[in-house]
């Protein structure tokens, strides 16, 4: 093999690494975004579509989905005050989600247009940089 060849391929195997580096950043900075504990994210899934089942048939005071009653409960909160609590929280969410969609896939954008070893190491940087700096909500 060729030495231009070679350092043709040692560029798209540091690429491909880059790239698999930056998707496994992102979803660190999403796991701080969820509490700890196996299925949680499922849990928070399943509170925001009761709120939003219980908005469309006119929040009906004696029909309280759990997922909203014994939120109320844990935080001593009327069911309103916790049906409100889940929507921003969810709102919270999708923002950051989608906060680090952007950096993530601007990064990788970076790193695939980036030409030498160095500028996909400097893009990494910057990605990580970006990542690290997202606050969870």
């Amino acid at each position: 093999m060729s030495r231009e060849v070679s350092s043709s391929v040692d560029i798209e195997v540091f690429r491909a690494k880059v790239l698999d580096q930056i998707d496994e950043a992102a979803g660190e900075v999403r796991r701080r975004f969820i509490s700890p504990g196996l299925l949680i994210d499922e849990e928070y899934r399943q509170a925001v579509v009761a709120v939003r089942r219980w908005r469309d048939a006119g929040s009906p005071a004696d029909a309280v989905p759990a997922e909203i009653s014994t939120g109320a409960a844990y935080s001593d909160i009327t069911d309103e005050q916790s049906a409100q609590e889940i929507e921003q929280s969810n709102l919270m969410l999708m923002a950051g989600l989608q906060a680090v969609r952007a950096m993530r896939l601007t990064g990788k954008r970076a790193v695939q247009m980036a030409q030498s070893k160095a500028e996909i190491a400097q893009s990494r940087t910057i990605a990580f940089q970006e990542l690290s700096s997202v606050v969870a909500p």
